[in-house]
């Protein structure tokens, strides 16, 4: 194992790999720093092969402050803490039209299971499938 940086790359090959996932990282990160990753694990991540990630979904979001939860409601994304991205008090919340938009570039989102994820509260899974490019 090898630990990574906040942002990417990593010291992975290309399509080095058949499943990656990331479960209550994203969770922790901004959209910006997640698009990063997500075009990372596109590089590292074999075609047709897999990701799956956890986000803080509609469960969470209903605990935020109102004036937040509106932000989320809005916008689909809602972050607090932003200057401590990476830490615990950095936290993310998308709801599932926003990260069927973000995943959908690279990825076919083949999976959706709100409040799957018990182990780190009830986070939303998402199983993604890297789309093969021709040309």
């Amino acid at each position: 194992f090898s630990v990574n940086p906040l942002q990417p790359p990593t010291l992975y090959e290309e399509s080095q790999f058949d499943l990656v996932y990331a479960f209550s990282v994203f969770t922790h990160l901004t959209s910006e720093t997640q698009r990063g990753w997500l075009r990372e694990f596109s590089r590292i991540i074999a075609p047709d092969k897999y990701l799956m990630i956890s986000v803080h979904g509609d469960f969470h979001a209903k605990l935020l402050p109102p004036e937040l939860y509106d932000v989320y409601v809005r916008d689909g994304y809602a972050v607090t803490s932003e200057s401590a991205e990476g830490e615990n008090i950095c936290a993310s919340y998308q709801n599932r039209e926003y990260c069927e938009e973000l995943f959908s570039k690279d990825f076919q989102v083949l999976d959706y299971l709100p409040s799957a994820l018990t182990s780190c509260g009830k986070q939303d899974l998402y199983l993604l499938k890297k789309k093969e490019f021709l040309g």
